[in-house]
């Protein structure tokens, strides 16, 4: 259901830089394993802004990771930046045009995106496409609109035990933040949203 369910990849490059103020608990994250999550940034051509990729597997299911990238219900599990998340229109089961608002820590203003999503399922993978649309959406105001993004999910069945998720992104924030501020905040609150991110694939099942 899309009111409900629908992939959030594009939140989390701007919500993990944006949010280094916000309260992590170590305590409540599980023990990874060397290697099994591997963080990394990369210039991005024409811009000072990096791009981030992430890569990790799990022996759950493509259809349980899916299931968790793709719920509203659990993205404030692991970006409690989300403010809203509104479809605003279907162009069919798996397209659709999104707006996402993130609440920011001062002194930043909340940003707006409003992005196209497109889901592609295949028999061994299942890859998630977000990028910006913001001249579809009449700007509001009050709020620092991201006009530049790109993000991409990967879910790969990479043999009979063993799924593989992999995500790029790259986005200009908008509203003067500071490349460097940026850029150094990215790589470890992004391994933190991973984790977590891990931790809560680890924890569901399809039949939840």
């Amino acid at each position: 259901m899309l009111t409900r369910s629908f992939p959030t990849a594009m939140l989390l490059i701007i919500a993990s830089t944006l949010q280094s103020c916000a309260i992590f608990s170590p305590q409540n994250l599980q023990p990874i394993k060397e290697n099994s999550l591997r963080v990394s940034l990369e210039p991005q051509q024409g811009s000072a802004f990096k791009r981030v990729t992430a890569t990790f597997t799990t022996t759950r299911s493509k259809g349980v990771v899916f299931r968790v990238v793709s719920d509203l219900a659990k993205t404030a599990q692991w970006l409690p930046e989300v403010s809203s998340m509104t479809p605003l229109k279907i162009y069919n089961n798996n397209h659709f045009l999104l707006r996402t608002v993130l609440n920011s820590p001062w002194p930043y203003r909340s940003r707006e995106l409003i992005t196209c999503v497109h889901t592609t399922f295949k028999p061994e993978r299942i890859i998630i496409d977000i990028k910006s649309c913001s001249n579809d959406y009449v700007i509001d105001d009050q709020y620092v609109r991201v006009k530049q993004l790109s993000s991409r999910w990967t879910i790969t069945q990479v043999n009979s035990k063993e799924v593989e998720i992999q995500y790029q992104a790259w986005l200009d924030p908008q509203g003067y933040v500071p490349a460097f501020f940026f850029n150094n905040e990215l790589k470890n609150s992004s391994t933190r949203s991973f984790q977590l991110l891990r931790k809560i694939i680890e924890e569901t099942d399809l039949s939840d």
